[in-house]
Parts: C-alpha cells; structure tokens; sequence
C-alpha cells in the first residue's frame, strides 16, 4: 500500500480525517487505477487519486489551496475514505440503545461526561458551540470578534506571539471554527453573518504575529477564499455588492502580501457579472496607478497582474478594438502584458499577429533566456499550426542550439522529422555543438551514447551523478565506476573528520556492491582505508559497517 499519509502536513491530515469522518466525501468511484470522488466542504472539489504510476500516487483537487501545488485536506479525505474502503463501521449500539441510557443518566453525570469529551475534542466543542448558539434566546451567534479572539489568546503568549509549537494548533482550531460556526450560518442562509465572520478570521490571521513557517496563514486565508466562494453562490445582487466593496477596500488596508493576493485573486476572479466589469475597471485603473508609482521589485508583476486584468475587462465591455490595442501598447515594455495580448491574438485566430509580436518579443527580452525560451517555444508550436515546415524545423534548430539548448524535448521533436541514416550525423554535431555549454545527459541517454555518458560520470563533481545512472552504466563499464567511487571517497575522506560525515561516506561505499566484482574492490578499498588513516578510530568504527 502507498505511503499516502507522508505526502501531507500533519494539520492538512487531521483536517482531513476530520473531514471524512464527518461525511463529506461522496460518490466514490474506482477505476482503472484512478479513484475519483466528490468532497463537501464550503464549495464542492472533485478529487482524484492516481495508482497508475509504480509505487507513486497521483494526486489531483479542484480547491484554490491545491492549486499552489500543495497537498490539501480534501486530498487527505479521500485519501482515508480510500483506506478505509469508504465504508463506515456498523454502530455498537443503535439509536434506541443510547437513548434508553441517556435518559437513565441523572444530569449531573451527563454534564460531566460531555465537559470531558469537549475537552479532549476541540472539533466536538465548536461543534457544540454552533449548536448551543444556535438554541439561544436571541438565536444570533455570538460575537464572532469575540470568538476568534478566544482561539488567538489561546494560543498566545505573554507578548501576543503564537510560536512555531503552537501554530498547528491555532490554525487547526481556526480552521474548525470556520468548518463550523461558518458553514451553520451558510446553512440557516444567515450569509451576510457567515461573510462577517469569515472576515474577522482573515482580518485576524493577517494581524496576528505567528511563526509560520509551516504555511498557516496559507492555509486559513485558502479556507477564507472557499466559504466566500461558497457565499457568492448563494446570495443575491445586493448582497454581492456589499462584498465586493469589502473586498476592494482590502486593497488599501491589508498589509500581509500572501492575503493580499488571495484578495486580488478573488476580485480577478469571482464576480464575473457583467455588472461588475465597470467597478473592476475603475477598481482595476486606479490600483495601476498606484502600483506604476512603486519602485520596489513587485512592481512588474503587479502591473502585469492588473494590466491583464484591464484588458480583459475591457474586452467584456466590448470597448473598441483600438482602444485595447493602445491600452496594450501602453505597457508594451512588461513582458507578461506581451504574453496576454499573443495569447488574446492566438484565441481570435489571428496567428500572423502572434508570430510578429513574438519575434518582436524575442529581441525585447533577448537578456532572459528563460523568457526567450518560452516565446521561441511558442513560435514552433504556432509555425506547425500554420503548416510552415520551413520555418517550424528552422524554428527548432535555433531552440535546440540557442533558445533551449540541451532540450530532451525539442531533441526528440527533432529527431522524429529523420530517417535513421539522415539523423545521426545530425545527432552528432548537435553534441559536438553543444558540449561543454549545457548537460547533455538525457539526450545520451535517449541515443544510447552511453561512452559519452561514462566519460560526464567521470568528470562529474563528487558522486550525485553517478549515483543517478549506476543502473544504466553498472553492467557497462564496472571498472570505471569502481574506480570513480574510490577517487571521491579517497577526496571525501581527506576533507572530513567527523563521524557523522564518516557515516555518509560508509553509506555511499554501499553503492560499489551493486556493480560487478564490487564486493571483492570494496573489499579491498576498506582495507587500504584502515591502512591509510590508522588513527580515525570513528572512521575504523563506521567501515565495520561495510
């Protein structure tokens, strides 16, 4: 079975069971080595598990939190749904059962029994808590500044800092209050109570000093993000207004930068009304002039993100062709804009267009190669749209030697437009060309160059990468490799004097069995170690091991 649990967070995991156990996760579906489900929370995610790679699982979610490229709780409960066969254990006593002994209780044992069990259970206590609120005489809930305040003194010390050790705490506590208190709101559509509380959360986690060092306020602020998504679902146009003037305030008061984008992330995204697009724009127009008086090294990426924004806008208003391409032109030094308007170019088919501001981009951006590479890449791909051949193979031979030089892909790409006979010169001078500029391991791999792949081994700084194609070269060149082993250690050894690099070393000497005639050369080499460093009893200790 895979190890699935080690690829989450211990907090996203408890979240997680206590997600499943809670019974969130429905319509479970197994096939093929891909297990798909439906996980309930503040917004619906799909959620799939992939088995289809040897000892790895692949793991895929809807929700924003996931789509950082992190491991998230809806994950985690499919995950123990999985394990557990998605079925839920028979009851040990039925319903009857239990209410023919709480009513034979007296109620001083029930109170007492119940204090306890919210003591040990702090999911069961906010559980309570909506509940026991909800029963109120005036049935509104408490003070939600009141209750976040109650987590964040809980957890606090004497100078208001919540520590590396406690931080798992506060947040899993946070992150049950907003599973909880938020989502019986939502349920009684008391919606403009459960944003107010979901505010006082974010606003919280974004004033409170914390070591988070572990991603808290990651993930509180994406547990913000999802009921509020789940809110806009529900409510009506008024009530969408009153949010998105809240949000749009946030831009001027926040000062934590994560949160910061979570709020522009929302505001780019959610209310995609027509009737927002006027507010955006306004909204959009002054942050840019904001932003474009900044000096500091956010600047380019926060007029990208608001420049594309702009102009998306404006093509929902349906202003004048003209109109966005000098807007577009405005910022025409920022790369990222460049990229939104070739793509807007590419989505109305106008291909030429693309290919001209493409090759104008490689000349603006000639200094990042990174960059360069992606436009050079683009301009292939659009080329054999096209059905230029001419110029997607030209286009090709310039990546693989300038643009991308070294690239597996663009190699193979290459490779595939030759007949065997045609192709090897060509293979040959392309690793004449470039040898000695870039790594050219994968594409001896992929040719079976393996003299030329032993002869980098070699020259290759102490044994990452020999280590890393031992299998394939092990069978090959045994004499090589074990010679290549004994000249590292030989140089580690000189510069080491403690055990615990000893210890490292010991380990990599293990990799000189798996060759042939490994064992009788290891042999021999712990021998002439013992011989040559006499007076390292750590290191006599640790070759024992061998």
């Amino acid at each position: 079975m895979v190890d699935w649990q080690s690829l989450f967070e211990p907090r996203i995991l408890e979240r997680g069971l206590n997600y499943y156990q809670r019974g969130h996760v429905a319509e479970l579906i197994e096939e093929d080595g891909v297990i798909s489900a439906i996980v309930t929370g503040s917004e619906d995610y799909e959620v799939e598990l992939d088995f289809n790679e040897e000892d790895n699982l692949g793991l895929y979610c809807e929700c924003p939190y996931a789509a950082e490229l992190n491991t998230c709780k809806h994950m985690a409960a499919v995950c123990f749904a999985w394990e557990d066969g998605a079925k839920q254990a028979a009851p040990a006593f039925s319903k009857s059962e239990l209410e023919e002994s709480v009513a034979a209780t007296d109620e001083a044992t029930l109170r007492a029994f119940l204090l306890e069990i919210l003591q040990k259970d702090q999911g069961l206590a906010q559980r309570f808590m909506g509940k026991s609120q909800k029963s109120g005489t005036d049935g509104n809930a408490a003070d939600p500044y009141l209750q976040v305040n109650q987590i964040v003194n809980r957890y606090t010390d004497y100078s208001g800092f919540i520590n590396y050790d406690r931080a798992f705490g506060f947040a899993s506590d946070l992150s049950e209050f907003l599973d909880t208190v938020a989502q019986q709101l939502i349920a009684e559509e008391r919606y403009h109570e459960a944003f107010e509380l979901t505010n006082t959360v974010f606003q919280t986690i974004g004033e409170v000093e914390i070591d988070d060092s572990n991603g808290e306020i990651g993930f509180l602020g994406n547990e913000c993000y999802e009921i509020w998504q789940q809110i806009l679902s529900l409510v009506d146009s008024d009530m969408k207004q009153k949010m998105f003037a809240w949000f749009s305030r946030q831009l001027d008061e926040l000062e934590h930068d994560f949160l910061l984008e979570i709020i522009q992330q929302v505001i780019a995204e959610e209310f995609q009304e027509f009737d927002f697009a006027e507010q955006k724009l306004r909204r959009v127009e002054e942050m840019l002039e904001e932003v474009d008086k900044q000096e500091d090294f956010g600047r380019d990426y926060s007029l990208a993100f608001w420049g594309t924004m702009k102009a998306e806008l404006l093509d929902q208003l349906g202003k004048p062709e003209e109109e966005i391409e000098a807007f577009y032109r405005s910022m025409w030094d920022n790369s990222e804009i460049r990229q939104s308007y070739i793509q807007r170019c590419i989505n109305q088919q106008n291909i030429s267009r693309a290919i001209e501001v493409l090759k104008e981009s490689i000349v603006l951006d000639k200094e990042y190669r990174g960059v360069v590479g992606e436009y050079s890449t683009q301009l292939k791909d659009l080329y054999l749209e096209l059905g230029d051949k001419k110029s997607y193979v030209k286009q090709l031979y310039r990546l693989i030697y300038e643009d991308d030089p070294g690239s597996l892909e663009i190699f193979i790409e290459l490779k595939q437009l030759y007949p065997a006979d045609e192709w090897l010169p060509i293979r040959e001078n392309i690793f004449k060309q470039l040898a000695g500029e870039v790594e050219l391991d994968d594409l001896y791999v992929e040719e079976q160059r393996y003299d030329l792949l032993m002869a980098e081994v070699e020259k290759s700084y102490l044994l990452y990468k020999t280590q890393s194609y031992l299998p394939i070269l092990k069978d090959r060149y045994p004499e090589r490799l074990l010679e290549k082993y004994k000249k590292e250690i030989r140089s580690m050894l000189y510069e080491s004097s403690s055990r615990k690099k000893y210890r490292g070393i010991v380990y990599l000497m293990q990799d000189m069995k798996k060759i042939p005639d490994g064992k009788k050369v290891l042999a021999e080499f712990v021998q002439e170690l013992r011989a040559t460093y006499p007076r390292r009893p750590a290191l006599l200790e640790e070759l024992e091991c061998v």
